[in-house]
């Protein structure tokens, strides 16, 4: 009996604990990680950042300009050239050339023809190279005349030849005022408004008429004109130029 029993509550064990192991489910084992694969390095590099370039200049140092000046005394309408070499964007220093010349009476009656020449070192102060300009400097100016057939006709002794010419040098300081506009490309335009040009130092002086000369009046005559060239100012309105800097 007692073994009937034993084997009935085995039996039941069993019939209770078969639901619970069929829902129970084995835990997975954790997968293995992937395998990483890495890459092979390329053998072209990225290139370098190129440098920043550098900021352009505001001015360019040089600047080769032509002008021409109609009302200039004491020989208008003289035209030339210049070479401006800047020390700064503010300053410059300025070599120019000018030349003109008349063939009309001038001062004196009987004249051939009249010519001048000046080579002038200028110091110019701007804003930047453009807008407003004042300039000062030395100059050089070389004067010839040459009498005319009349005058050279009451001259005796047969020396015409060498005594038609007069030639004066003068040394002097300039002053002026002026404009200047940047354009594209390089290009400058200006304007010299007023200029003034103040001989000092009589640096040649040759005047073989008046040695010769019998007439008082025609000497006379020729040696106040010299005088007054020497030491006249000469001024200038307008001077007009255009040029290009590199």
């Amino acid at each position: 009996m007692t073994t009937r029993l034993s084997y009935l509550f085995f039996s039941l064990a069993v019939l209770v604990a078969m639901p619970t192991l069929a829902q129970t489910k084995a835990v997975p084992a954790p997968a293995a990680p992937a395998p990483t694969t890495t890459q092979p390095e390329s053998p072209i590099s990225a290139p370098a950042a190129l440098p920043p370039e550098a900021p352009k200049s505001e001015f360019q140092p040089w600047l080769f300009n032509v002008h021409y000046s109609p009302i200039d005394f004491l020989i208008p309408s003289k035209t030339g050239a210049a070479v401006l070499y800047r020390t700064s964007k503010d300053s410059a220093w300025e070599l120019e050339y000018s030349n003109g010349s008349v063939k009309v009476p001038f001062i004196i009656k009987d004249l051939g023809e009249v010519s001048e020449t000046r080579i002038s070192l200028n110091r110019r102060h701007s804003n930047g190279g453009a807008g407003f300009q004042f300039f000062y400097g030395l100059f050089y100016q070389s004067f010839t005349l040459r009498l005319g057939n009349e005058i050279l006709s009451r001259v005796t002794g047969g020396a015409i030849p060498s005594i038609e010419l007069i030639e004066i040098g003068s040394v002097g300081a300039s002053i002026g005022l002026g404009y200047r506009w940047r354009l594209k490309d390089r290009y400058v335009l200006g304007v010299d408004g007023a200029a003034w040009a103040q001989p000092m130092v009589n640096a040649k002086r040759s005047t073989p008429f008046l040695d010769a000369a019998t007439n008082s009046t025609d000497r006379d005559n020729v040696d106040t004109a010299v005088k007054l060239i020497q030491y006249m100012p000469r001024f200038s309105l307008l001077k007009v130029s255009a040029g290009v800097e590199f």
